[in-house]
């Protein structure tokens, strides 16, 4: 007995369908069976970056930080921590720091691709520093036009 296998290959919403039916030689399928596969394309790895401006804040200042993602499947996911415990989400949010010091912003991306969703994380630091300030005493304290002021 002979045995040959046909091969029907369908497209069908961006997925390759392949099903698999063991023919015999007299055309008949065996065993009375078929087995199926679905062969995914390769996915697309997922980019992601951010921009922050200014590029040097000071304290309370408000940053601006703007992400960017290709590749993988849209629409996306943007989820951010500025690393002092804040948080946020969406494509473009705003963070202002009550601290100054180093700090490690990391934004993860996340696609719509089903099974499962890619994901990717992009980390920078951003120094925040203290705003300038300056302190001096002088006396007198009260000085009139004329007079000497010392500091």
């Amino acid at each position: 007995m002979s045995r040959s296998v046909t091969i029907l290959v369908a497209i069908v919403a961006a997925a390759l369908v392949v099903q698999v039916p063991l023919i015999t030689g007299d055309g008949t399928m065996w065993p009375d069976v078929s087995s199926a596969g679905r062969i995914l394309p390769s996915p697309t790895a997922l980019a992601a970056d951010f921009t922050f401006a200014p590029e040097e804040p000071v304290t309370g200042e408000i940053v601006t930080f703007s992400a960017t993602a290709s590749d993988g499947t849209p629409p996306y996911i943007f989820d951010w921590d500025f690393g002092d415990t804040g948080v946020g989400t969406g494509e473009t949010v705003v963070h202002s720091y009550s601290n100054d010091g180093t700090f490690t912003v990391t934004l993860t991306v996340t696609d719509a691709e089903p099974l499962p969703p890619n994901v990717t994380t992009v980390s920078k630091p951003i120094v925040v520093a203290n705003p300038l300030t300056a302190d001096f005493t002088f006396s007198p304290s009260n000085p009139v036009v004329g007079q000497t002021v010392t500091s």
